[in-house]
Formats: C-alpha cells, structure tokens, sequence
C-alpha cells in the first residue's frame, strides 16, 4: 500500500502489507482445494502447491531471482521424483499383501 509521510512530496512503500494480502488470497485459494470426503482428505498437494507458487511469485516480486529459481527446482523435484517413489511404494505394499 501507499501512504503519504509527513513530507507530502515523498510515498513510501509498506512491502508488509503487499505480503499480508498476497498470504490472505493464496490461503483462500489453498484451504478452497482441500476437499473433505467421508474418510479422506483430497487436494491437500493442491492446496500447498499453491502456497508454494504464492512463495515463488514474492521471492521474484522482491528481486530474489536466485532464491525463487532453487525452489522451483526443487518443487519440481518434490513433485515429480518424489511422486513416482511414493506411487512405486504403495505398489509394492499392494503387492505384499496379496
């Protein structure tokens, strides 16, 4: 937001309050694709992908491009490697139990 000082010829910034309402939408829009069913819990992954994306889109907004490139890369790791090793496990307990 944008505020007037006490020196009418200067605007400050308050990069606090960018921040707060950035955080308030990105928690509206994650709690929205979490969906409760009778025994589960679906969109959970949604829902913290995008807190993470909300992260990355501050870090570049304040310049840190370095910090925002390193976690992109590893969510990407997180969201593709990490899928197939938990789809790999769950397959092989399947195949335990029978």
């Amino acid at each position: 937001m944008l505020f007037r000082s006490d020196d009418e010829s200067t605007i400050q910034m308050d990069p606090g309050r960018i921040v707060e309402g950035i955080i308030g939408g990105i928690g509206f829009l994650g709690a929205g694709a979490i969906i409760h069913g009778d025994r589960d819990v679906r969109g959970a992954t949604t829902g913290a992908g995008i807190w993470v994306v909300g992260g990355i889109g501050v870090a570049v907004g304040f310049g840190y491009y370095l910090h925002a490139t390193l976690l992109t890369v590893v969510i990407l790791f997180v969201l593709s490697v990490l899928r197939r090793l938990s789809a790999w496990l769950e397959k092989a307990g399947r195949e335990r139990d029978h």
